[in-house]
């Protein structure tokens, strides 16, 4: 079975970038044997070694990786002789010319386009029509993802796998070392509320700071990590967070090192998120022993299971009555982190690369 995985967007530090390179290492330990390889950013196919293992490439710039996704990777799959090309960033082939399985993280830009940039929106819903189409399988991230695909592009059931994601070993409760340095790297206050995730519309993060700032004083502050994104600013969340503006805190990007101390020094992580395709910080913080607090919409309730305070992401009222309940109650925090410890040990890269690996074998008749 010779597999050819398109890691372009490996060095994206978002959650598809984080899957990629997450996917590779556990495809790579275990299935050894299997021939895999992976295209790099700067468009070189490379073994594993040598893509992940290595210093980074140069990526190429934009309108020439889509060249390459698009031309030249089908005519090198053919070339080289590959049994299956791998599309794990969302998009895939706009035309059937090589056999290849397609990852949908979520269709949030179909559902509600008004989230993101125009341009943005535009192109993902007239590619994403003809990359379902033309894809020999579908993998998607979750039950809820799944039932977007089938409802949204017509995708038959039998054609999906789900294929859930894993938790690095790295996230677990970190040591009084660990949140020692951390705080020597980052200005934090005593107690705070945490969300972690690009500053984009549909995080709901407006409605998450004027939650918060209806809070007393005595309740912990907010802190926001995340790198900016689009339609939402820090000058207009802080202007939501009125009176309340000098405790709340933005880190912009944390580095991935430093997360699981982040996750652990936190009182209460929130994502009160209206959609998502999986949705990882939330298990990340659980696997760190944080008490969640999350959205009971689309992939999340699947994801974090009766571990975390699920609540209506639009309703103000329903959100800060959560948080003072958590960030109150000790015995609930305690029961909380035990729930949470378990339920993210549910979900490892070993896992999703097993699952990966018996969606390649439907594919190819049972290499």
């Amino acid at each position: 079975m010779r597999i050819l995985l398109n890691a372009m967007q490996s060095e994206n530090r978002s959650g598809t970038g984080r899957y990629v390179t997450e996917l590779a290492r556990a495809l790579h330990a275990l299935a050894p044997k299997e021939e895999l390889q992976y295209l790099c950013p700067d468009g070189k196919i490379r073994c594993f070694e040598e893509a992940f293992l290595q210093k980074p490439v140069t990526p190429l710039p934009l309108c020439k990786r889509v060249l390459t996704e698009q031309w030249k990777l089908p005519g090198l799959v053919r070339k080289k002789h590959f049994d299956l090309l791998h599309y794990p960033a969302g998009t895939g082939l706009l035309f059937a010319s090589a056999p290849h399985v397609l990852t949908i993280h979520d269709l949030c830009y179909l559902k509600n386009p008004d989230w993101f940039p125009k341009s943005r929106a535009r192109y993902y819903s007239f590619v994403m029509g003809k990359n379902v189409r033309h894809a020999s399988r579908i993998f998607a991230d979750s039950q809820a993802t799944a039932r977007d695909a089938e409802a949204l592009l017509s995708v038959p059931s039998e054609k999906i796998d789900v294929i859930p994601l894993g938790i690095s070993p790295d996230f677990s409760p970190a040591g009084p070392e660990a949140r020692k340095q951390l705080r020597q790297c980052l200005l934090l206050p005593e107690r705070f509320f945490l969300f972690v995730g690009t500053l984009e519309p549909r995080k709901n993060l407006t409605t998450l700071v004027r939650a918060w700032a209806r809070l007393p004083e005595y309740l912990p502050e907010l802190v926001l990590a995340g790198r900016p994104g689009w339609k939402i600013t820090q000058d207009a969340l802080r202007n939501a967070s009125g009176a309340q503006a000098h405790r709340l805190h933005f880190l912009n990007y944390v580095p991935a090192e430093l997360l699981p101390a982040l996750y652990s020094e936190a009182t209460v992580f929130v994502y009160p998120s209206l959609m998502e395709g999986f949705g990882l910080p939330p298990l990340e913080a659980m696997a760190c022993g944080t008490p969640v607090v999350t959205s009971n919409t689309s992939s999340l309730p699947e994801v974090t299971g009766d571990a975390a305070v699920l609540i209506s992401p639009e309703d103000e009222t329903e959100l800060a009555g959560a948080l003072e309940w958590v960030a109150g109650d000790e015995t609930l925090c305690s029961r909380m982190r035990e729930k949470g410890l378990s339920q993210s040990a549910r979900f490892t890269w070993e896992k999703t690369a097993q699952l990966t690996l018996a969606g390649y074998r439907k594919i190819l008749g049972g290499y």
